[in-house]
């Protein structure tokens, strides 16, 4: 399960984390949760698998530091976050069960361009795509 806390990675404390992105933030994590819940068969099966936030709220500095990162990312307003899968697992998962990204209100970058990780967002890409090109 995400919390709060794991998405914001401690940057709430070093940076100024608007009420919005909080706010924003909560119900992404609610979302994603939710999508989680949906994936518990397949997680129950890799016991060493571990949940863990890789990119959550990105402060400007942090996103404008970030390799690869979008000037206008939803990482910087609390609508997106990243999710280590290496070995793509949960990509993969994703990918065959579209109807759950969007009975969640999400939307996923294509996996050939998020190699060691799950990009989800809860706000529509400007292609409208559950999935989509960055």
């Amino acid at each position: 399960m995400i919390t709060l806390e794991m998405y914001l990675m401690g940057r709430d404390k070093t940076h100024d984390c608007p009420e919005e992105v909080k706010r924003n933030a909560a119900e992404l994590i609610e979302k994603v949760n939710r999508l989680l819940a949906h994936m518990a068969p397949l997680i129950n099966r890799f016991p060493k698998l571990v949940i863990a936030v890789s990119s959550g709220w990105r402060p400007a500095q942090i996103n404008a530091a970030t390799k690869g990162a979008a000037p206008k990312s939803h990482h910087l307003t609390g609508n997106a976050l990243d999710i280590t899968d290496h070995v793509s697992i949960l990509k993969d998962w994703c990918m065959a069960n579209l109807d759950k990204l969007e009975e969640c209100g999400l939307y996923m970058e294509s996996p050939e361009h998020s190699p060691t990780w799950l990009h989800l967002q809860q706000l529509p890409p400007k292609s409208g795509k559950r999935v989509f090109y960055p």
